[in-house]
């Protein structure tokens, strides 16, 4: 027991050093972690803001995006139904998409909202793509922050998914 635990630690350590490094972004008033290699693209509709992230290199066809929607939140905020049912129906412009049902999730920093794994084809191509797409709800602007990873061949711990859904947070003051 105690030599498993002893190789554990050691590939753990080993694994550590060849994470990529983080570097802190911004999307108004909300601040988190993207890696520090991928670059940015903006995009601006009427109410809503987003920010793509792309890695220089990028066999796996990976971005993630973040967006604060201009759908603002009812008076008494969204139900964790209407949350679910948002999601799903908005994976319905995809291709061929192959939906996994949807799950509730919370952060680190305490958000909570929902998260949908999607399997989809872009344009005529045999590729499928997968999507997880996960909204969390900004409870002191009642409006919806979405991040999205989407790849042709994913990182099966969606690394960079993962470094945004779990740093996101409002800036203070």
């Amino acid at each position: 027991m105690k030599r498993t635990a002893m190789v554990m630690l050691a590939v753990l350590a080993s694994c550590d050093g060849q994470e990529s490094q983080t570097e802190d972004a911004k999307l108004g008033p909300l601040t988190f972690e993207v890696p520090a290699d991928w670059q940015r693209t903006n995009h601006e509709r009427t109410g809503t803001v987003s920010a793509e992230w792309r890695p220089d290199t990028n066999a796996r066809k990976e971005s993630v995006t973040v967006v604060r929607s201009a759908d603002r939140a009812p008076a008494e905020g969204f139900s964790a139904e209407r949350l679910a049912n948002l999601l799903a129906n908005a994976q319905g412009t995809l291709r061929g998409a192959r939906v996994s049902k949807v799950t509730p999730l919370s952060t680190r920093r305490g958000l909570t909202g929902a998260r949908i794994d999607v399997s989809f084809q872009p344009g005529d191509g045999p590729t499928r793509y997968r999507r997880v797409h996960a909204v969390l709800v900004d409870d002191t602007r009642s409006e919806l922050v979405h991040v999205l990873y989407t790849a042709a061949s994913p990182d099966d711990h969606l690394t960079a998914f993962y470094t945004v859904l779990e740093s996101l947070h409002r800036e203070e003051g």
